[in-house]
């Protein structure tokens, strides 16, 4: 099953502040359990989308020479006003 956590949670685990997370809610996948109603919200972020998100922010290797020359290269189209 699926972990939701509270967005002081999230902000502990990444070890950021929680006004950062606010910023990153529709990135993070964040559902509002409470549906909008009654003017407060129930904020929770699926731990799942904040692996996810983890995931992708991962600093890789540089590509080698062979593997670069192998892409297609790119063209730059020029056109006459």
């Amino acid at each position: 099953m699926n972990r939701y956590l509270t967005i002081q949670q999230a902000a502990e685990m990444l070890s950021i502040s929680t006004d950062t997370i606010r910023r990153m809610l529709p990135e993070l996948g964040a559902v509002d359990l409470a549906g909008g109603k009654g003017g407060k919200r129930l904020i929770r972020i699926p731990e799942t989308a904040l692996n996810r998100y983890l995931r992708e922010c991962e600093i890789l290797p540089p590509m080698k020479i062979e593997r670069m020359r192998a892409q297609k290269p790119f063209y730059i189209e020029r056109r006459k006003a």
